[in-house]
């Protein structure tokens, strides 16, 4: 589910999300794998890179873990989806910086756990989309708080509103990644980052990552809020026709009735 491999002395990891068939959406069993290698992380390591296996980065939530949903009661629905985000939200916990090498499409909850990196950097084909309205669902993991930080109030609202998709150079001028480089290439630059980043003191960086994550408890009550409302979401038939428009590949009814 995740491939992880060690470079320049087991200095730096990168972490291969390996679901290509699936376009690595993210799900439970992902979730372990995570937790799984942030757990044998080597304690001489000193920074860590996560890219896509494929085509993609993450194109979001498995599509079975989101059918599932309006099966479940809100109450129920409210606490899977805190313990989701929680599950891939915890890479701001780690001590050392993670660098999201994104190779393709990032979306959805792929968007928000590239977001949940230190260090964005893209590929010319990378694009990225906060498209849960489209979907209909309030966004989540995070995406609120997530967003905004990372481009500002009014251009995050924008984003999420329209959930259009972004592609990799306006990416780079509006913030959401600091660099872009051509196809192929993204896992070098990213080792380039990961290599500079071991000038600094191993106690300065994880101190200066303290620093920088100290938003992450204020993003408890910004999931405890999307949560909230997606399980409200989850509830109502226009998501079940977001989801069945997304599978038959056509605008949903919302978007065709009386025209």
């Amino acid at each position: 589910m995740i491939k992880a491999t060690s470079h320049l002395n087991d200095t730096v990891q990168v972490w291969e999300l390996n679901r290509p068939d699936r376009l690595n959406a993210l799900d439970w069993d992902m979730a372990d794998a995570l937790d799984a290698v942030i757990n044998g992380l080597p304690e001489c390591a000193r920074a860590v890179i996560i890219t896509g296996a494929g085509r993609a980065f993450s194109a979001g939530g498995d599509f079975a873990f989101l059918e599932a949903r309006p099966q479940k009661p809100p109450a129920e629905n409210k606490e899977t989806m805190i313990r989701f985000y929680e599950a891939f939200l915890k890479i701001r916990d780690m001590d050392v910086p993670v660098i999201a090498a994104v190779n393709g499409p990032a979306v959805g909850a792929g968007f928000c756990f590239a977001l949940a990196c230190d260090i964005r950097i893209a590929s010319q084909s990378a694009c990225f989309a906060a498209n849960f309205v489209r979907v209909g669902i309030h966004p989540g993991m995070a995406a609120t708080g997530l967003l905004k930080a990372a481009v500002g109030d009014a251009r995050a609202a924008e984003l999420m509103y329209t959930g259009r998709m972004v592609e990799a150079e306006e990416a780079f001028r509006i913030g959401i990644v600091s660099n872009i480089v051509q196809d192929g290439s993204v896992i070098d630059a990213a080792m380039a980052i990961a290599d500079d980043i071991q000038r600094g003191s191993p106690l300065a960086v994880a101190e200066l990552k303290k620093t920088l994550t100290a938003g992450t408890q204020a993003l408890a009550s910004v999931c405890q809020r999307e949560a909230e409302a997606q399980a409200i979401c989850y509830a109502d038939p226009s998501y079940v026709e977001g989801l069945t428009a997304i599978k038959e590949k056509r605008l949903p009814r919302w978007m065709t009735e009386g025209t």
